[in-house]
């Protein structure tokens, strides 16, 4: 860097100019260069300030919150559907509110337990009351998943986040209705989804189960039960546990039986025909063993597939008698 000479303005003052101004030091000559030969110090001094801070590198910003978040979510919108969007960019506002603006890899796991106890106490502004345990429960996984995804990609610093617990959810609300609600809706249904309802109440279904069976020589042979898979069975992977048929339950079999690979045709007209939600028919018809028919909860969680497979071949092979004796007392009263 050149040393800044000494020059002559036209106004007759002399100046010399270094970081961007001009220092004027008088007409007097002599004494413009006394001035002159001290500020080339004070020029010396910003000279090695200014090669200093060259030589430093800029650091990079630290990612916020924030934007973080949104590639995040722009992610899940481009490799997976937009449902799996929506549902991170719902369960990470709350996550957001709190976080907002601060760098990503300073936030630590005992932030994330605060941001817990934060939302245990948190009152939603639409509804007035607190988030469900089931809401809170997501929210945690979609923060979880945010930093998984940060720290594969190298945008954060490794963290683990497993003393991260979820919070207990308590017992389930009870789904069921009356049996005679149950018996009115089902009298009312589709003539199509009425034998399929009332397989799902008598052999405590899910909406989502399908029990594959076969009529050899005049008798029903269990085979397994089923999951749906977009409105088609998946037969290649059957739910390990058995299914509980009554006499009641084989005579509506056999008016369905044909139509059990048109599981597209039951999902639909069952939603639309039946008044009580499908899913509530398992519920209603567990209740009704435990309520009315005096039925041991351990016997009810068999029937339903609670147990595990393995367990239930064990240790409940000789009790299958007894329990199909249980499931026989269910009754549709001629729906």
């Amino acid at each position: 860097m050149r040393v800044p000479s000494l020059r002559k303005h036209k106004s007759g003052n002399l100046f010399c100019r270094w970081g961007g101004k001009d220092h004027y030091f008088g007409r007097d000559e002599k004494i413009a260069r006394q001035k002159y030969i001290k500020s080339l110090a004070d020029w010396e001094v910003w000279k090695n300030e200014r090669e200093e801070a060259k030589s430093i590198p800029d650091e990079p910003p630290q990612p916020k919150v924030e934007d973080v978040a949104s590639d995040f979510i722009t992610s899940r919108r481009i490799e997976f559907k937009e449902e799996t969007a929506r549902y991170y960019e719902k369960h990470l506002v709350r996550f957001l509110e709190k976080f907002v603006g601060l760098d990503m890899d300073l936030i630590r796991p005992a932030d994330i337990n605060e941001f817990k106890l934060w939302l245990m106490q948190y009152i939603n502004p639409e509804t007035r009351e607190p988030l469900a345990p089931k809401t809170i429960n997501h929210d945690l996984l979609a923060v979880k998943a945010l930093f998984n995804w940060a720290a594969q990609l190298e945008i954060i610093p490794p963290i683990s986040l497993r003393g991260v617990r979820k919070v207990p959810l308590g017992p389930a609300p009870d789904m069921s209705e009356p049996v005679d609600k149950v018996i009115a809706a089902l009298s009312n249904a589709d003539e199509r989804a009425k034998p399929w309802l009332c397989v799902n109440y008598l052999a405590l279904l899910r909406p989502s189960e399908v029990v594959k069976v076969v009529h050899e020589e005049g008798e029903w042979v269990e085979e397994g039960v089923f999951a749906l898979d977009q409105g088609k069975m998946d037969a290649v992977a059957p739910i390990k546990r058995h299914c509980i048929f009554s006499p009641l339950a084989l005579e509506w079999l056999e008016r369905c039986h044909k139509k059990w690979t048109r599981v597209g045709t039951y999902r639909d007209s069952a939603r639309k025909s039946c008044p009580i939600n499908p899913k509530v028919l398992q519920k209603s018809a567990a209740s009704h063993l435990i309520r009315n028919h005096e039925a041991s909860p351990g016997d009810v969680e068999l029937l339903l597939g609670h147990v595990n497979g393995r367990l239930s071949v064990t240790y409940y092979q000789p009790a299958w008698q007894r329990l199909r004796k249980l499931a026989a007392k269910l009754d549709l009263n001629g729906a």
